[in-house]
């Protein structure tokens, strides 16, 4: 199964596993029940993804324990089933909840949504455009070359007070571009420089925002057009929605700029007006 996610579902013996619909040659599936060595198991061979279901408190408590052992930038991912989440998600910034009625297609846009926080972007594209290749990549960032254009990845990790988010992402988002120069320029074409997306991913979803002023935030950095075009991605979602995946009905690849010129023009006069006030303002 070419760049399938590994994933490890752990269930209840009491749980009927039907409901969990993982048949898909985009995961590489293993089953346990809770009463099994789960521990063990992820120590020994560890899975790209965590998928709970109808845990006892007792393991549930177990499996926290476990997953508290490493940094939060690098946590297992966890996808839960009705409810789980509620022992689970205060210590990863990498977690969604199903419902035990959750579509194929939900399912695969919560698993590649996680898993592109922790390195997997392009693995992910490969699956849409076997062309794609890994331009750059450190702890903090992904980039892709794919016939969409360049994408990049960075990740925000928990809600943070409006303020702490900007300098937090700003940061995160200047770090990304310089990785991008940092690689020869024999690497890319003029078209690359007009097609470069950076994916913003929060571990929030939308309906989470809650707090106005981080909204506005984000609104900003998707505004902000220079360098690259910046698409926030909340929770829940997938990469692959963003970033024109190969549509069923059409069968192509959706350009990532309808006017990549006039884009660039017009992030050039944002970028020179914020100058002068700054001068004006010095």
């Amino acid at each position: 199964m070419r760049d399938a996610i590994r994933i490890l579902i752990i269930v209840a013996r009491s749980e009927k596993d039907t409901r969990l619909n993982f048949n898909s040659d985009a995961f590489d599936v293993e089953r346990v029940f809770d009463d099994d060595a789960v521990t063990n198991l992820l120590d020994e061979t560890p899975p790209e993804l965590l998928v709970v279901s109808g845990l006892s408190s007792n393991r549930r408590d177990e499996l926290l324990a476990w997953l508290q052992m490493g940094d939060t930038s690098s946590l297992l991912p966890v996808l839960t089933v009705d409810g789980d989440e509620s022992s689970i998600s205060p210590c990863c910034d990498a977690y969604d909840e199903l419902a035990e009625s959750a579509t194929q297609g939900e399912i695969e846009a919560k698993a590649f949504g996680l898993v592109s926080r922790r390195g997997r972007l392009h693995s992910l594209i490969r699956r849409f455009d076997s062309s794609a290749s890994l331009l750059a990549k450190d702890a903090g960032c992904e980039w892709v070359r794919s016939r969409t254009g360049i994408i990049g990845l960075v990740a925000i990790p928990h809600k943070q007070p409006a303020a702490t988010l900007k300098a937090m992402a700003e940061t995160r988002i200047l770090a990304a571009h310089g990785l991008l120069e940092s690689q020869p320029e024999s690497q890319f074409s003029m078209e690359d420089v007009w097609n470069l997306i950076l994916l913003i991913s929060v571990a929030w979803s939308k309906e989470e925002a809650g707090d106005e002023n981080c909204d506005q935030v984000l609104r900003d950095l998707e505004k902000d057009l220079t360098a690259s075009r910046k698409i926030v991605l909340w929770r829940g979602t997938s990469p692959i929605e963003h970033i024109g995946p190969l549509s069923r009905t059409h069968g192509g690849i959706v350009a990532a700029s309808a006017d990549p010129a006039l884009d660039a023009i017009e992030a050039a006069a944002r970028h020179r007006q914020r100058e002068s006030c700054v001068a004006r303002v010095a």
